[in-house]
């Protein structure tokens, strides 16, 4: 950087025309996540947990606009490490959490990001057969909201992950809206336990946890 060119600094670390054009481009709900247009919000905190991570393998169970895993991939691409970005979605909108609208291979997350992993399955059974052997770096829950069904998605996916793997719980403020989600009381449960830390940040979007666990 040419520290005696004033250009070069004003340039500023983030590109807000990438972000609006890739990243919260119809992308419906990315503002549960504090985005909008050509401001990245909490895909900061995703982007940020990959890149320090270097994380080659990252997992996002649930999203209904796709905006997590666009972040993830393309904190990966700009790692330019050869890495994976799983999206698993069952995409069974009778159980009430939504159904996801980049089911169509003609979506623009389809075709700007094909290289992101899609698996329309239930994260129970991704468990067994696509994650059966993952080492996860980083794993993103924002599928069923329920208490029973985020608890499970925890559960299932910890043994996965690598020593230094982080986790990301999503929409943890909104029961104040819905009093069927049961993110918080994930949260509260997981408190109690000696085997794992948890920052909750909650002012930004709907809500979100991160959480490292204690090997």
């Amino acid at each position: 950087m040419d520290v005696e060119n004033p250009q070069h600094l004003a340039a500023g670390l983030l590109n807000q025309e990438c972000i609006e054009r890739s990243l919260t481009r119809e992308a419906p709900w990315c503002e549960g996540h504090g985005a909008d247009g050509g401001y990245v919000g909490g895909g900061l905190l995703y982007y940020s947990i990959v890149y320090m991570l270097r994380a080659a393998t990252c997992v996002c169970i649930g999203s209904g606009g796709e905006f997590v895993p666009r972040i993830m991939r393309q904190a990966q691409r700009d790692l330019n490490i050869d890495g994976r970005t799983i999206l698993i979605d069952a995409d069974l909108p009778q159980a009430g959490w939504g159904s996801p609208q980049w089911r169509d291979e003609g979506s623009f997350f389809r075709r700007a990001f094909p290289d992101v992993e899609v698996h329309f399955i239930t994260s129970a059974e991704a468990a067994r057969t696509v994650a059966a052997n993952l080492v996860i770096d980083y794993l993103h829950i924002d599928g069923d909201h329920s208490y029973d069904g985020c608890l499970r998605d925890f559960e299932l996916y910890r043994p996965r992950l690598s020593s230094h793997g982080l986790i990301t719980l999503h929409d943890t403020e909104l029961h104040r809206r819905d009093p069927r989600a049961g993110v918080h009381e994930v949260i509260h449960h997981l408190k109690s336990r000696p085997d794992v830390e948890l920052l909750q940040i909650p002012s930004v979007g709907r809500g979100v946890c991160i959480v490292r666990c204690i090997q």
